[in-house]
């Protein structure tokens, strides 16, 4: 298993050296991945959560905008700001409704 391990992870290394001597050359290289991390090699990013664009920048510029040390960590206050609103406008929703039954 170790063996399959390590390929696995020359694999990616080649692929992604593919990747960006494509993008050297001029052609716009587009990925879609569940690996945040994978993505800092990239010049421009964007970050979906439940079918919303929650960013799209270069990485070092969302590190920077949200005070961040890891794409993780800003990609979670990104989704609980998502989250917060989303709970607000259902609250505001259910407020406005129950108000027009009274």
């Amino acid at each position: 298993m170790t063996k399959l391990i390590g390929y696995y992870v020359a694999l990616i290394f080649r692929i992604w050296d593919f990747l960006a001597e494509l993008a050297r050359g001029g052609t716009t290289v587009i990925i879609t991945t569940h690996y945040i991390d994978e993505t800092k090699q990239a010049h421009k990013i964007g970050l979906l959560r439940d079918g919303q664009l929650l960013a799209e920048d270069s990485p070092s510029e969302i590190l920077r905008k949200y005070n961040c040390d890891t794409l993780e960590d800003a990609f979670l206050k990104m989704a609980l700001r998502q989250h917060e609103v989303t709970n607000r406008r259902r609250s505001s929703e259910l407020i406005v409704f129950f108000f027009y039954i009274s």
